[in-house]
């Protein structure tokens, strides 16, 4: 997987025999190769075939992370917007230590990624909201509901890194948000 030659994928896949769940010593599958390394090809190629269940999508490694979550850390949009068109895929992830993908990006100090993760996207026939998991994420996202800039949430008298949440999710507050879809 890591080498990105999906017609090799594609060819292994064919096979009735071959395992979807097969993990090394550090619990990554293809998949976690795959989005770890940016091979959105081959991730295509994977989660086309009937056997990629949504259990398969958001298998842990020994961390707790699902593939998604490697190619956030890694700052991978491109594989990342592939695996938002997957249905199934489980935006609401947390690993070992209770980090969402937003703490992740933002951990990573990915931008491109937080803004994606932030906001609501339409990809094919599919909607997502990253999923709000914490209290300060679903507080963030009611406040935003009613400011309409940024400035306004300077002018609250919350922790800064409240502040940082609210002005991400300003004008996301219109779209109803699909959780599981």
């Amino acid at each position: 997987m890591e080498n990105n030659h999906p017609s090799v994928v594609t060819t292994l896949l064919s096979s009735a025999d071959t395992r979807l769940d097969v993990t090394n010593s550090n619990g990554w599958t293809g998949l976690h190769w795959a989005c770890y390394n940016n091979k959105v090809s081959v991730i295509t190629v994977f989660c086309s075939d009937a056997r990629c269940t949504p259990a398969i999508l958001n298998m842990k490694d020994r961390r707790g992370r699902t593939a998604l979550m490697g190619a956030v850390e890694q700052g991978h949009l491109e594989t990342v917007q592939e695996m938002a068109r997957v249905k199934g895929t489980d935006f609401s992830t947390v690993n070992s230590e209770g980090q969402t993908l937003i703490e992740v990006a933002r951990q990573q100090k990915h931008a491109e990624m937080l803004q994606f993760l932030g906001n609501v996207r339409k990809m094919g026939k599919h909607y997502f909201v990253s999923q709000l998991r914490t209290l300060k994420e679903i507080a963030a996202f009611n406040i935003a509901k009613h400011i309409t800039c940024e400035s306004d949430a300077e002018k609250l008298e919350i922790p800064p890194v409240t502040i940082s949440l609210v002005t991400m999710f300003i004008g996301t507050h219109s779209v109803t948000m699909l959780m599981n879809s």
